[in-house]
């Protein structure tokens, strides 16, 4: 496995403004845990949206497959959250590709991280 190199800072700057990572992220305590019963790819063969990790390149056709797939899910919000959260590099999910997450995952833990120093400050502050 190879790791992926990091994302230009101006694609995490984007990311850190994209609706989808802020809507994952401030939705993401509030997830039916048993969103994945309604995905659309819960049929679905998994290799079509892991192909990319299977050292298969993910071909642009099978890509294509999968976000046509997600394009159609009532939780693609929780997916992407999901997959934000693992930093998963592989897989299609959320109605996302492995390329398009690489800067939203650098995002999503700066989001964390604010989160966090926010939640010691207003301990601080209280104490």
């Amino acid at each position: 496995m190879t790791a992926r190199k990091a994302p230009p800072e101006i694609h995490v700057q984007a990311a850190m403004r994209d609706p989808r990572v802020l809507e994952a992220f401030a939705t993401r305590s509030d997830v039916d845990p048993m969103w994945r019963d309604r995905a659309a790819c819960k049929d679905v063969d998994p290799e079509l949206f892991y192909t990319e990790g299977m050292g298969m390149g993910n071909p642009a056709g099978l890509q294509y497959a999968a976000m046509m797939t997600c394009q159609r899910c009532p939780v693609q919000t929780p997916c992407l959250a999901r997959a934000l959260d693992t930093g998963d590099l592989f897989a299609v999910m959320g109605c996302t590709t492995p390329a398009d997450r690489n800067p939203m995952i650098v995002a999503w833990r700066r989001l964390l991280d604010a989160e966090r120093a926010a939640a010691v400050d207003g301990e601080l502050v209280s104490a």
